[in-house]
């Protein structure tokens, strides 16, 4: 998953490097998108103030609001 300043996270296929699915993830720019370590769940980070878990195939899980100001990475551990 790649995410860019136009408010936007793409799941990419890895075999044909396609763009599989589009997201509107957050309302100002994607800062930051990280895999868990199972690979399992994908998280993005925003400067909207949020970070979103999604599924590995891009559906919404959850929307986590930060405690004060922009978040600009995100990690699983």
């Amino acid at each position: 998953m790649s995410g860019g300043d136009d408010n936007t996270c793409r799941l990419w296929s890895l075999e044909t490097k396609a763009l599989v699915k589009s997201i509107s993830a957050h309302s100002r720019a994607v800062e930051g998108v990280a895999f868990s370590p199972d690979d399992k769940f994908v998280a993005s980070v925003g400067a909207d103030g949020f970070l979103r878990l999604w599924t590995a195939n891009g559906d919404a899980v959850a929307d986590f609001p930060a405690i004060s100001g922009v978040l600009k990475s995100v990690v699983f551990s």
